[in-house]
């Protein structure tokens, strides 16, 4: 089993920070695969291209440390010695950045290593030495925790072992009220798959100074690499064409779908009269002021340590995963985990139960446009002030 080129640079210090901006690290496969909750493609991108500037991390931050990161720092000891404590394995201090023996671009931190004999689930000749990944969840992520071990972490283990050259390792996480952790071995099919994904990412994006695909959250990173606008005009090649005529629509159905809502919303305040809640029926309540109970739901969240928000909702986003590969797909990757496997966590399409509108769009195929024309339509035939259903309750 290979091992990494210890480097002797300890994390958080302004030369690992130096020498981890134009490199790729174990949580940046995460995001490369469109899985991370905390950074996207196009900012690993950014940074290993040198796209984003490199600070001076000899300089005094301008900004204060993150409460999430802070937390985690903090808590790194903590975690590692309620792991010790429940398992009875000894923990020793990692050696700092590691460097892959065959790809000097990969690099990883991390947090301690394991000293075990023998392996969990494994035989009194499996090898003892592992690698353990401690995490520190605030109350919002703790949700994410349930089921298993979210899948950016696993990830982030499996590089890890790669690149220290261990046989298995755990991911232990510190919870507002609870502590868990999880064995895994070594899996060499996956980090197979997962390592040609990349190499196939880096070659095409890195290498090749292409930009991936943008996801929701790269707006702001976007505007802030490109140049200054000047006088000029720019023709749009007919794929991106096709979308500023989508987009354009949409703007203007969106205009539409607002104002309904508003006249609607304003129709049922004023049938709510001083009543803060309503009872539509199905499960559908409305709060007439939604601002003031969401704001207090969650200082109630805050104070009680409740692990969900009662009517507070958030929508996931849904975006493409574009991959440089015909041959691997982030779905193939993730199979190789097993029954438990990454893959039963990555988003899935769901197919649109649309109207059928045939007769209206002729021979071209049914489009979202058509579906929000459709909606636009059946929301405009109702009126909820003459409703003879809806009642309100005291």
């Amino acid at each position: 089993m290979q091992k990494g080129r210890i480097l002797g640079i300890q994390p958080l210090s302004p030369e690992w920070f130096r020498y981890r901006w134009g490199r790729i690290t174990g949580t940046d496969v995460a995001a490369i695969l469109g899985v991370s909750s905390y950074k996207t493609p196009m900012e690993v991108w950014a940074r290993v291209t040198g796209k984003t500037a490199c600070p001076d991390f000899d300089a005094p931050p301008e900004e204060p440390e993150p409460f999430h990161l802070r937390r985690g720092r903090l808590l790194e000891e903590p975690c590692a010695q309620m792991y010790a404590e429940e398992t009875g394995f000894a923990i020793a201090n990692a050696p700092g950045l590691i460097q892959d023996a065959e790809l000097d671009w990969l690099c990883v931190t991390p947090d301690r290593g394991i000293e075990a004999h023998p392996m969990p689930g494994g035989s009194d000749t499996s090898p003892n030495l592992g690698v353990l990944e401690c995490k520190a969840p605030g109350h919002f992520k703790a949700n994410d925790w349930d089921s298993q071990v979210p899948t950016e972490f696993r990830i982030q283990l499996q590089l890890q072992l790669r690149v220290w050259g261990r046989a298995w390792g755990a991911v232990a996480a510190l919870l507002p009220d609870d502590f868990r952790h999880r064995p895994e071995e070594r899996n060499e099919e996956f980090l197979e798959k997962v390592l040609g994904y990349v190499i196939d990412w880096r070659r095409k994006y890195v290498v090749g100074d292409t930009p991936p695909p943008p996801m929701l959250k790269d707006d702001k990173l976007v505007r802030s690499l490109l140049p200054e606008s000047v006088e000029q005009m720019v023709v749009l090649p007919a794929s991106m064409a096709v979308l500023a005529h989508e987009d354009n629509e949409l703007k203007r159905f969106m205009g539409l779908i607002k104002k309904r809502r508003s006249a609607i919303r304003t129709g049922l305040m004023l049938v709510m009269g001083e009543s803060r809640y309503a009872d539509a029926g199905d499960g559908l309540y409305i709060k007439r002021n939604t601002i003031d109970v969401q704001h207090k739901a969650k200082e109630a969240y805050l104070e009680e340590g409740r692990t969900t928000l009662l009517n507070v909702k958030k929508e996931p986003e849904a975006v493409d995963v574009v991959g440089p590969s015909d041959d691997v797909s982030i779905v193939e990757i993730t199979q190789s985990l097993g029954v438990d496997s990454l893959v039963d966590q990555l988003p899935e399409a769901e197919a649109l139960d649309l109207p059928d509108t045939s007769a209206n769009t002729g021979n071209r195929p049914l489009t979202v446009m058509d579906a929000l024309k459709r909606q636009v339509a059946d929301l405009s035939a109702g009126d909820p002030d003459t409703d003879p259903d809806f009642q309100v309750k005291s």
